[in-house]
């Protein structure tokens, strides 16, 4: 999936300037591509077509953590208690 911003001329951008996207077929199509300095950017751009180029392909998909989903459960809690108690003070301050 690629960040769809269009470009001047047609086609969209498929990298950020530094990181494109992981494309399954790329060592497929571009066997001989190699990682620049360790950095798990491909040295071939990715073709899509003339217009829709990336010219920073990942080597490798990057995983992006998810939280589990006791974490938002978690979170709602503790700034529902938080509110709460800030609500509290304010009464309690108010009734003095």
């Amino acid at each position: 999936m690629g960040i769809l911003n269009p470009k001047p001329g047609g086609g969209n951008v498929w990298d950020n300037g530094t990181l494109g996207n992981f494309w399954s077929d790329y060592l497929t199509r571009y066997p001989n591509a190699t990682g620049l300095a360790g950095l798990g950017i491909g040295d071939t751009p990715f073709v899509i077509n003339e217009n829709n180029i990336d010219r920073h392909p990942l080597m490798e998909p990057i995983i992006i953590a998810e939280l589990p989903p006791w974490a938002s459960l978690l979170f709602i809690s503790l700034s529902t208690l938080t509110l709460l108690m800030a609500y509290r003070a304010r009464r309690k301050k108010n009734d003095i």
